[in-house]
């Protein structure tokens, strides 16, 4: 049987109650009038009421009626119950509705698709003049980086932040350009240029609201994305081949989402404040809330970093028709990253590491020679499952279950990517050639 703790006012008493929630209200009424000492016997007169003024009716149940554990209840002679609450001003309630409601279009709303567009409108603006105007498109992009370095440095206003977003696009588009005549570049003419374009972008971030703004989870973010775009036209020019750049990408980026709880204290200097609290130095309220929001955003921008790393590598190392070290690999450091994505708590991260698996499925079953109505069943059969846990809410003793087995599952998993890593490159077959002589 289920119970609703409830807080029942009288006239003289108060009272936190444990109710049958399914029972109705005209079988406890007398117990509970009993137990608040009121005079009214066997509940004749009087009435339940909530804190708004809304009657209960007593021949249904507190959970027909959706009464919430913790409700406040009170107990009014039923000549005096309050009446119901009214709108006579509609105008204003709809104007009160609409002001409170989450998708109104804002004045911060119109600055953040200003700035999500600058990046785009740079680029294409860059590309399109760089043919002709090589020269003048690389001095307009270090312009915008300067200017974005010294907005940064200055003020931390919209201005500023679409500043940073124009030269992220500028800078992104002429580093791609600039290695699109490499030899490097001619043997991987998409990739090179692309990961150029990707780490000069990541640059920017770094340098300037990081760098010159003084934010340190900016700059850690900004410098994981530069190496880890980076990375890829090193790997390729010392003479390794895609899928084993995308395995090495990969795998560093499914590992370092462990870091990045323990890098995001450190770098919002929640971890100094820790240590003067215990030295009897206790911050005051506000230092301490700025550290709390800065470690918020140094989780969210590392995850991202690592979760388009981490996203490139896999497909990188799939979408190359790898040995089957290599399909293990790729499957293992999916579970890991999946597994990973129960100790973010916030909605972008969480949001970040689903694009890695929907990455990996979508290029394992574009990969994997299953014919056209086979993928449509594995499709619809992934679906299915999403919509039965929207449906059905998982109890919360099956969900403590599932994340014991996660725990298993990703420590599985994580030992396995060592040898699945050394057979990807072919170790334990040159060690058994090796020791077969």
């Amino acid at each position: 049987m289920d119970y609703t703790r409830v807080t029942v006012h009288g006239s003289t008493h108060r009272g936190d109650l444990v109710v049958p929630s399914a029972e109705p209200l005209v079988t406890v009424l007398p117990r509970l009038l009993e137990m608040l000492s009121e005079t009214s016997p066997g509940g004749a007169g009087v009435a339940l009421t909530t804190s708004e003024g809304i009657q209960l009716d007593t021949e249904r149940s507190l959970a027909e009626q959706q009464v919430r554990d913790g409700q406040l209840l009170l107990v009014v002679p039923a000549d005096q119950t309050p009446p119901p609450p009214q709108v006579s001003d509609l105008v204003g309630a709809v104007t009160d509705r609409r002001s409170s409601s989450r998708g109104r279009w804002t004045l911060d709303t119109a600055r953040r698709c200003v700035v999500l567009l600058e990046a785009p409108l740079a680029g294409l603006a860059c590309w399109q003049a760089g043919s002709a105007l090589p020269a003048a498109t690389v001095t307009v992009a270090v312009v915008l980086v300067l200017l974005a370095i010294a907005a940064c440095r200055a003020w931390r206003t919209w201005p500023a932040t679409a500043v940073v977003s124009a030269a992220v696009g500028a800078a992104a588009t002429v580093g791609a350009g600039a290695v699109a005549g490499s030899e490097l570049s001619a043997a991987h003419p998409v990739l090179v240029p692309v990961a150029s374009g990707l780490a000069c972008a990541w640059l920017v971030v770094a340098l300037a609201p990081g760098l010159a703004g003084g934010q340190r989870p900016m700059l850690a973010t900004g410098a994981v994305g530069t190496v880890g775009c980076a990375a890829l036209p090193a790997l390729l020019a010392m003479g390794m081949g895609v899928t084993g750049a995308g395995a090495v990408i990969a795998t560093a980026a499914a590992f370092g989402l462990g870091l990045v709880p323990a890098a995001a204290l450190s770098l919002s200097g929640l971890t100094e404040l820790e240590d003067a609290a215990t030295a009897g130095r206790p911050p005051s309220r506000g230092t301490t809330q700025e550290a709390i929001d800065g470690s918020f955003r140094a989780m969210t921008g590392l995850t991202l970093a690592l979760a388009v790393l981490a996203a490139g590598g896999l497909c990188l190392l799939a979408g190359s028709h790898p040995t089957q070290w290599g399909w293990g690999l790729a499957c293992a450091l999916g579970i890991v990253v999946v597994c990973r994505a129960r100790f973010f708590p916030f909605a972008a991260q969480v949001v970040a590491l689903g694009g890695v698996l929907a990455a990996l499925v979508t290029v394992l079953l574009a990969a994997t020679p299953l014919p056209g109505p086979l993928r449509g069943l594995v499709i619809a059969a992934v679906a299915a499952a999403l919509a039965l846990v929207l449906v059905k809410p998982v109890p919360e003793h099956t969900a403590a279950r599932v994340r014991t087995w996660a725990n298993l599952v990703e420590l599985i998993a994580v030992i396995a990517t060592v040898p699945l890593l050394l057979g990807h490159f072919g170790v334990f077959s040159d060690l058994l050639e090796v020791f077969s002589r």
